[in-house]
C-alpha cells in the first residue's frame, strides 16, 4: 500500500481484496471508503462472499475504471492456515508446502469470469458474450491483460509482525521480492484447470522460498539480469520513523472512532449464514 500510495494518481486505480478482519484495522475505514472488497472467511460464507465480489467488480472496478487488483489467494496467515493446507494436500494427493499454503481460487475464478477478455472464439460466440455482459450492466473492455505472481521473503524467515509494523522499532532489513509475469492468455479458462495451475504455481513458490532460505537469495533468471535491458538497481530504502508512525496511528484511531460513531452499521455487519 505504501509503494502504490507513493505513485501520484495510482492509488485510485488499484482495488484490494482482503480478509474481513482487516476492516477493523487502522486502515480499514480507508479501504472501505476506497471501495476495496472484504472477503468474509468460512465455508458457510463462501458463496455469499463470491457473489459480493462479483457485484463489487461490476459496480466499482469496471465503472470506476480501476486497472489493478491485489489478491491474496492463500486466504490467511501461514501459521493459521498451514495445518488446514496440509490436510487438504493429503486428501487430494498434493505436496505438503512448508513456506506457503495451497491457494483458494474462488475469488480468482470470479475475477477471470468478469474481467478477462474473450479468447479465440467465433463471431457468434463473441456477440453472445458481449450481450450477456451488457445485460448485467458491464460494457465490455479487456481490463486485465497480465497476472503478476509475487513471492516475498524476509531474512532468516522472520516477517515483519503487526507490532513491528505499528511501532516501526524493528531494525532495518532487506525484503526480497520475486516476480513472475504471465500474459492473461497463459492462464487457463476452465475452473478446474485454473485450480491446478494455481496449485502448481504455489508448489513452485514453495521451492523458491526453500532455495532462498538455503542460499539467501532468489535465483536470478528473466528480467533484471545483465544484458536484459531492465537492470535491477540497488535496494530502495523505505524509512520508518517511529515519531511519524505514532502521529499517523493517532490520526487513524481518531478517524476510525469518528466513522464508527457516524456509521455504526458498517462495523456491526453480520453475514447471513442461512
Amino acid at each position: 500500500m505504501t509503494i502504490f500510495a507513493s505513485r501520484h494518481g495510482y492509488p485510485d486505480k488499484v482495488m484490494w481484496i482482503m480478509s474481513s478482519v482487516f476492516r477493523y484495522t487502522n486502515f480499514g475505514i480507508v479501504s472501505w471508503i476506497h471501495d476495496d472488497f472484504f472477503v468474509v472467511n468460512g465455508k458457510e460464507n463462501r458463496e455469499k462472499s463470491l457473489d459480493g465480489l462479483r457485484d463489487n467488480l461490476k459496480r466499482v472496478f469496471v465503472k470506476k475504471k480501476r486497472q489493478c487488483l491485489v489478491l491474496f489467494p492463500e486466504g490467511g496467515f501461514l501459521r493459521n492456515r498451514k495445518q488446514i493446507s496440509h490436510k487438504f494436500a493429503q486428501k487430494n494427493g498434493l505436496p505438503l508446502l512448508e513456506y506457503c499454503t495451497l491457494p483458494r481460487t474462488g475469488a480468482l475464478e470470479v475475477i477471470m469470469e468478469i474481467l478477462r477478455p474473450p479468447g479465440a472464439q467465433n463471431q457468434e460466440q463473441v456477440k453472445i458474450r458481449l450481450s450477456q455482459k451488457e445485460q448485467s450492466g458491464i460494457k465490455y473492455s479487456p481490463t486485465l491483460n497480465k497476472v503478476v505472481d509475487v513471492t516475498i521473503a524476509y531474512p532468516d524467515g522472520k516477517p515483519l509482525g503487526i507490532i513491528d509494523t505499528l511501532s516501526a522499532w524493528r531494525p532495518p532489513c532487506t525484503t526480497h521480492v520475486h516476480y513472475k509475469i504471465f500474459d492473461i492468455e497463459q492462464v487457463p479458462r476452465d475452473p478446474k484447470e485454473l485450480r491446478h495451475w494455481m496449485y502448481n504455481l504455489y508448489i513452485e513458490k514453495d521451492k523458491l522460498l526453500e532455495e532462498f532460505y538455503e542460499k539467501g537469495a532468489f535465483p536470478r533468471t528473466g528480467a533484471g539480469l545483465e544484458g536484459s535491458g531492465t537492470e535491477v538497481g540497488k535496494p530502495r530504502e523505505l524509512v520508518h520513523n517511529p515519531v511519524r508512525f505514532i502521529g499517523l496511528h493517532l490520526f487513524f484511531i481518531a478517524s476510525t472512532y469518528l466513522f464508527w460513531t457516524l456509521f455504526p452499521e458498517v462495523y456491526s455487519y453480520v453475514p447471513d449464514t442461512n
